[in-house]
């Protein structure tokens, strides 16, 4: 909202309501999946899923220019590079 700042902005009932609801998505779904480029958000809710046990996937259409060491954090074979690979490993659960 214009006007407030960021902490403010974070506590208005807009955003809390778009909050609960991803988070209701987020808590149902068994497969959490980043399509690349992606921001922070999708980041976070990446690493909450995977947290919760749910099984995490990131999708490039290109190989990023920089290699994101973190991303270890994954099994390297739910990094996929194509939709080809994602379904051969959504399957493979």
């Amino acid at each position: 909202k214009r006007g407030l700042n960021y902490k403010q902005t974070l506590n208005t009932l807009a955003s809390k309501h778009v909050f609960e609801f991803d988070l209701i998505h987020l808590t149902r779904a068994t497969d959490v999946i980043c399509i690349a480029p992606f921001g922070r958000s999708c980041a976070l809710e990446l690493g909450w899923s995977i947290g919760k046990n749910k099984r995490g996937f990131i999708l490039f259409n290109i190989t990023p220019p920089r290699v994101d060491i973190m991303l270890q954090f994954l099994p390297i074979d739910n990094i996929c590079f194509n939709y080809e690979e994602l379904i051969i490993q959504l399957k493979k659960y």
